[in-house]
């Protein structure tokens, strides 16, 4: 593993455990979760990525370090595709969100975003467990990259110590993850009232 990679995973490992209190991961585990809980998941994922996604992908010269295929890295549509399969409405966060201003502190929040697959892998084994989840088969976020996974992963772990190769840009790559760490955290602590369509 890189040293950038390194400490990143060192120095956002208490935000990504804060984090983690909020996302339901012990009912994932014990497969206790329900469909109303699968959807307030989905939900706080989407209002993640529909923030950060269109910044991203608006960032210049970002695309090009992923050699023009950015776009296939963004799973806003997919989480989309999910909450229509389990008829649910998808709703924007309303509080106030930070955004990436360079392209330091994009790949700094693309760190959180593509960090979440990992653990995604682990999380789709656990649905599709559970009956009443995997009834409605609405898996397009959690299993985004597919046999790709760890492929991904490793390109984007290149791409990112390639680009950090000064202290400057470094410190504000890891300054950054742990901003979009704590716009997690925002989201998925706040209680989300739900209509279904």
């Amino acid at each position: 593993m890189s040293n950038i990679m390194q400490r990143l995973k060192e120095e956002t490992a208490q935000a990504h455990r804060e984090t983690e209190q909020f996302s339901r991961g012990e009912e994932i585990m014990s497969r206790r979760l329900n469909k109303a809980g699968y959807i307030d998941i989905l939900l706080k994922n989407y209002q993640l990525h529909q923030h950060f996604e269109p910044a991203l992908l608006a960032m210049e010269g970002l695309n090009n370090l992923f050699a023009g295929q950015l776009k296939e890295r963004m799973r806003t549509e997919s989480l989309q595709a999910d909450l229509r399969a389990m008829n649910a409405e998808y709703q924007s966060f309303e509080g106030e969100l930070p955004l990436p201003q360079s392209i330091a502190q994009a790949l700094g929040c693309m760190y959180v975003l593509e960090g979440s697959t990992l653990g995604g892998a682990v999380i789709l084994r656990q649905l599709q467990q559970i009956p009443v989840i995997n009834e409605f088969a609405a898996f397009s976020f959690y299993g985004f990259y597919g046999k790709e996974l760890g492929k991904k992963w490793q390109e984007f772990g290149g791409i990112l110590t390639n680009f950090a190769q000064d202290a400057a840009k470094e410190e504000e790559v890891v300054a950054f993850a742990k901003t979009t760490f704590e716009a997690a955290r925002a989201i998925f602590s706040q209680t989300i009232e739900r209509v279904e369509s």
